[in-house]
């Protein structure tokens, strides 16, 4: 049980508890050799004592009395420790009982059950952080779902940024569920906190020096079981968020160099934050709003402003002066450099400041950061920065959409934005992940070849390794002779405007989906408009592998669509009739049609049948001419064919004149 308890309460206990004497403890403040002491010194005695004859302790030696005295004295901090650390207990024993005889590092279990148990091994573990993560997939009985092992390591991830402290992951595809061993797990760890997304400074390293344990039971109806505790809380981490924004609003070098955001930084840090003698204090929550931490607080807040200012930055491990310590890296133009904070402001100077290989002393980093490949994708300068080589370098490109449809034969120019204007070179490389399907010149004009999909990708040529990127999809010419030859006229006129799904442009009568008649509209809503819509994020969970995603995203911040639920868009499924009324109506109304609303009888011998939501949309439909029927009846369950979708597209465009 002392093996997994918590650190932090260790090294408190022991220097509060104990009175070890200076001697005792390690020079480096950053070591978990306190804690060793502590448990060499008090614990084994405490053992010893508690199974002699007379089982009497002398009163120096009361572990009940003495930590009973700690937790009434105890701070925010450890009273947080605490909470965290009987959680811990609780699931653990939970997790045991479910699986007994099961052990941290035991061998392969066989996909019916499982458990494994890990303590974060770059940290002892200690509390909680936080990041706002979209709204997850629930199944019927509340757990999240996933098809994949892409798909759990997403949830997993989405849920440590949320700092959600258990929750549930079923597999959909029983068949390829894993068998849950240590390495599964350590595995899985480790893919959750290399995935690095430019939106958010919270994963990646943060993320990894963050989370204090991990734990995961496999109940054998393909659910998984999860158990995690942080540093932070998520309302402490928000106030981080909040707290950096105001400082790096200050600093105001948001379009300075790479070398003056570094300046900056470093010069912040040194100036408000102080090493924490109590060897409590670890996160960038205790360097930022209390003003101390010990070194890897330093490492993490220095890493999560400079993310934020687009600064390429790693956060290593290692020793420093032989006792366990961290530091951070970062990139300026080709190379990367050494970033002390902690002992910059030990010695209030720069003495480790932008250092090369050769000239960062007594710094030594653990193994997993001098391998072959982490030095080839993080090449060092041997010598330390000079002033007189910096850049201002690209962070950002946008261009004007991310996706696109083509025909074949066909061709369209994206345009791209690169920020800051005042970036040395802001010259891009273009380039297409499918040459075959769609090829693309050095002024970003993509040429449609042969039906397929490519990426095309603008690439900063500057060194920065900043890029955006635009999917472009290729079709082949649409035979319309195979349509109904009530529609041929309708479709053809559509397409004329070249604002057509690929998808919708074969097998006319097949039902059209939810995700390709929400393409559709998006497309006749920005045709209409005149101008491409800005991408949205949506709470929707099942639309990731949709090609129509970003439609999807941007409808939904458009306003003309919900999901089937709060987290379900169902793009795959057939659109009903009534389900495209309000779509249709609601688009259309948003465009600058005629607006909104019903209160008519509707003519239809099927009225009844219309859900009642949907009837002022059926009824606005039926006013304006965009949607008939048979004549006497709606059909409002049926599927609507990919041909009617788009001939009552067509129909609206030339009633508005659009």
């Amino acid at each position: 049980m002392f093996q997994i308890l918590s650190a932090r309460v260790f090294a408190v206990y022991a220097a509060k508890t104990l009175r070890l004497s200076k001697s005792k403890i390690p020079s480096n403040h950053c070591s978990c050799c306190v804690i060793d002491l502590f448990i060499r010194h008090y614990i084994a005695g405490f053992i010893t004592e508690q199974h002699s004859a007379n089982r009497r302790t002398e009163p120096e030696n009361d572990f009940g009395r003495q930590f009973a005295q700690f937790l009434t004295d105890g701070d925010h901090i450890v009273r947080k420790t605490l909470k965290s650390l009987l959680t811990f207990i609780v699931s653990s024993c939970i997790l045991f009982s479910l699986a007994p005889g099961l052990r941290a590092g035991a061998a392969s279990y066989t996909p019916e059950s499982g458990a494994a148990l890990m303590n974060n091994p770059l940290f002892a573990a200690q509390s909680g952080a936080a990041v706002a993560a979209e709204n997850p997939q629930f199944a019927s009985d509340g757990v999240l779902t996933c098809s994949g092992m892409d798909g759990l390591i997403d949830i997993v991830r989405r849920q440590m940024l949320a700092r959600s402290t258990s929750f549930s992951v079923k597999f959909t595809q029983p068949g390829i569920i894993p068998s849950v061993t240590q390495d599964f797990l350590d595995e899985l760890m480790r893919r959750v906190c290399a995935a690095d997304d430019p939106a958010t400074s919270g994963d990646a390293d943060y993320l990894s020096y963050n989370y204090s344990w991990a734990q995961i039971y496999y109940t054998g109806d393909s659910k998984f079981i999860f158990s995690l505790a942080y540093q932070t809380t998520a309302e402490e981490e928000a106030m981080v968020d909040q707290k950096i924004k105001q400082v790096l609003d200050a600093l105001d070098v948001y379009e300075s160099s790479q070398y003056e955001k570094i300046c900056a930084v470093h010069s912040y840090i040194v100036g408000n934050v102080r090493y924490d003698d109590t060897l409590i204090k670890h996160s960038a929550f205790d360097a930022l709003i209390d003003g101390s931490t010990v070194c890897q607080g330093y490492a993490l807040l220095t890493y999560k402003m400079l993310t934020e200012l687009n600064v390429p930055t790693h956060i290593i491990t290692g020793t420093g002066n032989g006792g366990d310590h961290g530091w951070n890296i970062v990139k300026i133009r080709e190379s990367w450099y050494n970033l002390d904070v902690t002992w910059d402001d030990s010695t209030r100077s720069k003495a480790y400041f932008l250092k090369g290989s050769s000239d960062f002393k007594d710094h030594i980093r653990a193994a997993e950061f001098t391998t072959q490949q982490f030095q080839a994708l993080h090449p060092m300068s041997k010598t330390a920065f000079l002033p007189a080589n910096d850049v201002i370098l690209v962070y950002a490109i946008t261009l004007d959409r991310s996706f696109a449809e083509m025909e074949t034969g066909k061709s369209v120019t994206l345009s791209a934005l690169v920020t800051p204007e005042n970036a040395s070179q802001p010259t891009l490389n273009w380039s297409s992940s499918n040459p075959a399907a769609a090829s693309v010149l050095q002024d970003g004009t993509v040429r449609a070849l042969s039906p397929g999909t490519a990426v095309i990708t603008a690439s900063a040529a500057d060194g920065s390794g900043i890029q955006a990127a635009c999917t472009v999809r290729v079709c082949a010419p649409p035979d319309f002779t195979k349509a109904s030859a009530w529609a041929r006229g309708e479709l053809s006129a559509l397409y004329e405007r070249g604002i057509v799904p690929c998808s919708l442009l074969s097998r006319f009568s097949d039902g059209v989906t939810r995700a390709e008649f929400i393409a559709l509209m998006v497309n006749v809503y920005e045709y209409s408009m005149g101008e491409y819509s800005p991408e949205g994020v949506s709470p929707f969970m099942d639309i990731s592998g949709s090609p129509y995603r970003v439609h999807i995203e941007k409808a939904y911040a458009l306003g003309l669509i919900n999901g089937v639920s709060g987290t379900r868009f169902a793009p795959d499924s057939v659109l009903t009739r009534e389900q495209c009324a309000k779509i249709l109506c609601v688009t259309f109304a948003a465009i600058g049609g005629d607006a909104l609303g019903f209160d008519g009888q509707l003519p239809y011998q099927d009225a009844s049948q219309i859900s009642g939501w949907a009837q002022p949309y059926v009824g606005y439909a039926y006013v304006h001419g965009l949607m008939a029927g048979d004549g006497s009846r709606f059909h409002p369950a049926r599927p609507m064919t990919r041909e009617q979708a788009m001939a009552v597209c067509q129909r609206a465009l030339g009633k508005y004149n659009w």
